[in-house]
């Protein structure tokens, strides 16, 4: 179910209950009591993400000139090799080394390489379509190792500390000027909303 641009009655709740089967899924954007912008919901069998304007990454995202961050939440379905994916976040950036950075907070601990990591397609080759992928997912051989410590990032709101901020990385060689799209994916089963795992839905692309 997709639902956009659509008014609400007051108190009335887009979804209740839960997704019990794998092909499931409730999308609902710029929907309430009023214009809401920021507003941004996707329930799925391994998780669910919740828009806010309240808690946020300064210099992060805005939609419409409204501060944005997403809430991720999963559920008992969600593995490492079943994952819940954060929709596409477009861009588009210069030929060259680059590299894609997207961050993360929530209060509980450090997230690991085989729990939560970005996934970035890019165009490698100049005058070929063809989309590349690259991740910082660990190979599923090797030990998972906690992602990057995020250091200078100042998330605002009230509700969480967030006491736990790490950057989310890959680097990449983009073969021409064009877009690229990146995404979270979250491997760990049950995390819940008072993890307070939050995502600053705008990747942050810088030359190497």
């Amino acid at each position: 179910m997709y639902v956009t641009n659509s008014k609400s009655t007051s108190g009335s709740g887009w979804f209740q209950g839960s997704i019990v089967q794998y092909s499931q899924t409730v999308n609902v954007t710029n929907s309430g009591t009023t214009d809401d912008p920021a507003y941004f919901s996707i329930a799925e069998y391994g998780g669910a993400l919740t828009g806010t304007s309240s808690i946020y990454r300064s210099s992060g995202a805005t939609i419409e000139d409204v501060n944005a961050g997403w809430l991720i939440t999963t559920t008992s379905n969600c593995a490492e090799g079943s994952p819940f994916y954060t929709p596409w976040m477009y861009g588009t950036t210069t030929a060259g080394a680059k590299t894609f950075d997207v961050y993360i907070t929530n209060d509980t601990a450090d997230f690991t390489d085989a729990e939560v990591w970005l996934e970035v397609e890019y165009l490698a080759t100049a005058d070929d379509p063809t989309w590349t992928l690259v991740s910082d997912h660990r190979t599923i051989t090797t030990t998972a190792a906690n992602q990057t410590d995020d250091t200078t990032s100042t998330w605002n709101g009230t509700g969480p500390s967030f006491t736990y901020k790490q950057k989310l990385s890959v680097t990449a060689t983009v073969g021409e000027d064009g877009q690229y799209r990146a995404r979270v994916a979250v491997g760990k089963a049950s995390i819940a909303g008072g993890r307070y795992f939050y995502v600053d839905p705008k990747p942050v692309v810088t030359a190497v």
